[in-house]
């Protein structure tokens, strides 16, 4: 077999191959579409799957009883909550 009946032969499979519609749209457009689609929806589940902290506003803090304790500083007290769900608490201390 000689290089230019391998060259004939691939010429051939080619065209054949450009003539059907279904597999063009399969090489051509459907990645086209897809492959968007799917980096779109990766980016959506990655985003909402990220934890972030929820903001906590407390007024009147400095008027709080002393037992029992809710405040450690400007954390919630750990007997509220642990150390990891403390850290997705942001707490802003507000006046009254």
């Amino acid at each position: 077999m000689t290089w230019t009946n391998v060259r004939l032969v691939f010429t051939r499979e080619v065209r054949d191959q450009l003539r059907d519609r279904r597999t063009l749209f399969t090489i051509a457009v459907l990645p086209l579409l897809l492959y968007p689609l799917l980096g779109m929806a990766f980016l959506q589940v990655s985003q909402f799957m990220h934890e972030q902290p929820a903001v906590v506003r407390l007024v009147g803090a400095d008027e709080l009883p002393a037992d029992p304790p809710l405040l450690d500083g400007t954390r919630f007290h750990a007997s509220w909550c642990g150390p990891d769900e403390s850290r997705l608490l942001e707490l802003k201390l507000e006046g009254a």
